[in-house]
């Protein structure tokens, strides 16, 4: 990444704001501060991907642990065992569609 600094383009009369190559053509005008900006929107998605994954706990958390639980059964019984598995795969099933349908 270089520091090369220089008037921006977003002005341009050669620049269309509005086209698919927003961010190519109206940019800080400086490589390190585009760099900067990304790091920034990266951090804030991050974040709010932090912030939804606790609200999922909060609100369904119980019933996500259910779901997790009977899913885990599931693949046990696959790969543990895969003839023995398929008897105990149906039933696992119906574990996760009950882990669903529970309230």
């Amino acid at each position: 990444m270089e520091n090369n600094c220089k008037d921006g383009t977003c002005n341009n009369s050669n620049c269309n704001c509005n086209n698919s190559n927003k961010k190519q053509c109206c940019d800080t005008g400086c490589d390190m501060c585009n760099e900067m900006v990304k790091l920034a929107d990266r951090a804030w998605e991050e974040i709010m991907v932090e912030k939804m994954k606790a609200l999922w706990l909060e609100k369904i958390g119980d019933k996500m642990d259910q779901i997790a639980s009977a899913s885990v059964e599931t693949s046990m019984a696959y790969h543990m065992n895969e003839m023995k598995g398929k008897t105990e795969i149906k039933e696992a099933a119906k574990r996760i569609k009950e882990a669903f349908a529970s309230h």
